[in-house]
């Protein structure tokens, strides 16, 4: 099964589909990111509507800012009241459980608030918009909650974690910050069976000969007379097909393997992380069809293809202001929305819009998502069309003047 892309009007054969889904594929020490409900607001870049540069920060539901308070102690929030109207409380659905980093506190009416770290989180009356955030630093007590993954984890030298898009989430990397696998072949106790041939395609994570256990990180005697590094256990190796940092194109070829993953993010049921040889790792339906994104660029004239900047994936800002816009009913004959089913609900960097037909779309990290026609299973025809008669809407979401600015569809990457 091969992925095709239109370069300049042409097809080229561009690589196998990966088989291994990364929804499937954890550790033993793998927690999420968010528990449903409870999104991820991605970095927006300084000048967006007038404010600053952000970094990625949780909100709730629809995509509203989430604060902590410096009041709260953990485990118990003190805003009540006057407070409270003012600054809602986060409240989890019925049934919802602690996840990764969140927790439920109980409120003193009995209801079940979500913590971030032990900090109760809540949204502000005065944000009017995602993206807003009016709360922050109010009376110098009120904090953003940033996404900013924490553990109570010491990491020996020349390791460290890393937000790894194509391996869905953060994941030990060594001091070249290339992605950190464990395999299941590995016993938690004895010596790692990689040797010899192995070893050409998984190096180990060396350790120096005078390595001592640091926190849940122990030094394991190969048998080749060399240490490695291992967490928890679970030895550790570097994927020899990983061509550079935030590459993880060793699950796609060896289902045995895992990457090093503390911090899984959301994926929904029908959605899979697949590689291609042309994009490297896209997001696809459980049934192969890749995903796109409308997105904006100035159109140069020259016929340029946009295959050597498929590794951008956007702006969330730019996706914002493009919105369902970028898609009318003609444009859907051809683009079909990818839709959320009634009971999801969204969750981490995956947001829901409802559309004018009230149905809901999702969107991940601000654009809104789609499949094309024209594909078949394995296939991606849709990357890189252009339109030029689309303008980029500004940050009110009027069109843009510039003749220059045109729209075009791009494979969505995770």
């Amino acid at each position: 099964m091969k992925y095709v892309t239109r370069l300049c009007g042409a097809f080229a054969l561009i690589g196998a589909l990966g088989v291994t889904s990364l929804e499937a594929a954890s550790t033993g020490f793998t927690a999420p990111a968010t528990p449903r409900g409870v999104t991820i607001q991605p970095a927006t870049p300084a000048g967006y509507d007038g404010t600053g540069a952000s970094g990625p920060y949780f909100g709730d539901a629809v995509g509203m800012t989430l604060y902590t308070f410096d009041k709260d102690p953990i485990g118990l929030s003190v805003c009540n009241d006057d407070c409270a109207a003012a600054w809602p409380p986060l409240i989890a659905v019925p049934g919802s459980a602690p996840a990764g980093s969140w927790s439920l506190i109980t409120r003193d009416g009995g209801q079940k608030q979500w913590a971030l770290h032990g900090k109760p989180v809540y949204t502000f009356v005065q944000d009017k918009k995602v993206g807003d955030g009016n709360g922050v630093d109010v009376a110098d007590l009120w904090r953003k909650a940033e996404f900013k993954p924490k553990f109570d984890i010491k990491f020996p030298e020349g390791t460290n974690l890393r937000e790894v898009f194509g391996a869905g989430g953060q994941v030990l990397v060594d001091a070249n910050d290339m992605t950190l696998y464990t395999s299941s072949d590995d016993p938690v106790n004895g010596p790692p069976v990689c040797v010899g041939v192995c070893t050409d395609t998984w190096a180990p994570h060396l350790a120096p000969e005078i390595a001592n256990t640091v926190g849940e990180f122990t030094v394991k005697r190969r048998d080749d007379g060399v240490n490695q590094w291992a967490f928890k256990g679970k030895p550790l190796y570097t994927f020899v097909g990983d061509h550079g940092p935030g590459k993880a194109q060793g699950v796609y070829k060896y289902a045995n393997w895992q990457p090093a993953m503390l911090v899984k993010y959301f994926m929904p049921n029908n959605v899979v992380i697949n590689d291609s040889a042309r994009h490297g790792a896209i997001l696809t339906t459980t049934t192969g069809y890749p995903l796109y994104a409308k997105d904006a660029n100035k159109f140069t004239g020259g016929g340029a293809s946009h295959a050597d900047l498929s590794i951008a994936r956007g702006d969330v800002a730019t996706g914002r202001q493009i919105g369902l816009s970028g898609c009318d009913e003609d444009c859907e004959e051809t683009w079909i929305p990818f839709l959320a089913a009634d009971n999801d609900e969204p969750t981490g960097y995956w947001d829901i819009v409802n559309r004018r037909d009230g149905k809901r779309q999702w969107v991940y990290l601000g654009y809104a998502l789609y499949t094309y026609t024209l594909d078949e299973p394995g296939t991606i025809l849709g990357h890189d069309i252009y339109d030029l008669k689309g303008k980029v809407p500004d940050a009110k979401g009027s069109p843009m003047n510039s003749g220059m600015q045109a729209l075009y569809w791009r494979v969505a990457l995770p």
